[in-house]
């Protein structure tokens, strides 16, 4: 069972890395009217909720069900998605689309430390201090990689990436 999950959430960092790229290139090459910049700019509050949510649910299955020790960088990101579900859910009930701005800060930032956390595992160079005490995970370990380089926390920065890009594409299309 929990390689099964361990699979679909690999396959679907995939796919979001897909949608994310799609979504880049639009920004970058389309028109403000692209339909699908246009349904991504109106569903930017409900899009971006989906996609913590499944960041929280994957963090705490990896945590709670497969016994995986969190190491320090892991800590922090969680520290910067988990509090966008609240937000962002709270956002949803009340119609709020500008907590996008707040929560997109939470994103740059936790893409950041995502991005120094991917750049210690895959040069195996120690960047930052990582480990909490004697018991600590390092955060150079990988617990797997899936496809050659999908690791932890690279599925961090891509949950942080399209956020990002969902509110960039949200403010192209509701600017006048």
């Amino acid at each position: 069972m929990e390689d099964l999950i361990k699979n679909f959430l690999i396959n679907s960092t995939l796919l979001v890395q897909v949608i994310g790229l799609v979504l880049l290139l639009i920004l970058i090459f389309g028109k403000k009217e692209n339909p699908l910049l246009v349904w991504v700019g109106k569903n930017a509050l409900l899009l971006t909720f989906l996609l913590t949510v499944g960041a929280m649910a994957g963090s705490l299955f990896y945590s709670e069900v497969a016994l995986w020790t969190p190491c320090k960088l892991c800590w922090y990101q969680r520290m910067f998605v988990y509090p966008q579900v609240f937000l962002l859910g709270m956002a949803l009930v009340r119609k709020n689309v500008e907590m996008l701005a707040y929560t997109t800060m939470l994103s740059v930032i936790g893409a950041i430390v995502a991005i120094i956390h991917y750049a210690q595992q895959m040069s195996g160079v120690k960047i930052v201090s990582c480990a909490f005490g004697n018991s600590g995970t390092s955060c150079l370990d990988t617990e797997f990689i899936g496809y050659g380089y999908i690791t932890i926390p690279l599925m961090s920065l891509t949950i942080f990436a399209l956020g990002i890009l969902i509110y960039v594409a949200r403010n192209r299309v509701t600017k006048q």
